[in-house]
């Protein structure tokens, strides 16, 4: 059984041959089919409980740096100064769907719903 967890709100959930990304709704996938598993439902079970929950989850991240991957090559460098943060980008440090100036933490919230 696979179970491709797709959340990202910031791409289409179809985005080219890869489809969307899995950010942070993953771990809440993860924890739900782990309960599931551990009361015993078979894995057939569980992957259909985890494919449910994958169909009702979404979620969007904000970064305040860029990420550099281990054993880049180059840094990334991509935020340009102190006061852009980057919204809806992947874990990995892919680009997010916009950058914008500092902003606070109730605009912030605003701004992913």
């Amino acid at each position: 059984q696979m179970v491709v967890v797709a959340d990202d709100c910031a791409l289409e959930r179809t985005k080219g041959i890869t489809g969307a990304r899995g950010v942070a709704g993953t771990v809440l996938v993860h924890k739900i089919a782990g309960a599931a598993a551990s009361k015993g439902k078979s894995l057939n079970e569980v992957a259909e409980i985890a494919k449910n929950v994958c169909e009702h989850i979404g979620t969007m991240g904000i970064a305040l740096d860029a990420v550099t991957v281990p054993g880049a090559k180059h840094v990334n460098d991509r935020l340009d100064d102190d006061n852009t943060i980057e919204i809806g980008l992947g874990i990995h440090g892919e680009a997010g769907m916009k950058q914008s100036k500092m902003m606070s933490a109730d605009d912030m919230a605003k701004e992913l719903i």
